[in-house]
């Protein structure tokens, strides 16, 4: 099972709107993310740039999470 997080930030307001509409709206975007598959861990997005002990950190989602997801692991 591949745990996943995202951080997020918007003009939206999440209780008001749910969690579908203030994902699809203008001004949300994701800052990072993080994910978590048995012993392997990635953070990815606009704060690449930190270090994060034990964590594959880079700017974009990791082509092997990607992969993984897509080959029906559980998330």
């Amino acid at each position: 099972m591949i745990f996943i997080d995202f951080e997020t930030r918007s003009k939206a307001d999440l209780k008001l709107l749910g969690g579908y509409n203030y994902c699809n709206a203008p001004s949300t975007e994701v800052l990072c993310g993080a994910a978590v598959w048995g012993d392997k861990q990635w953070v990815w997005g606009h704060l690449a740039e930190i270090r994060v002990e034990g964590a594959t950190v880079s700017r974009e989602i990791p082509q092997e999470l990607l992969e993984a997801a897509a080959s029906g692991v559980t998330l």
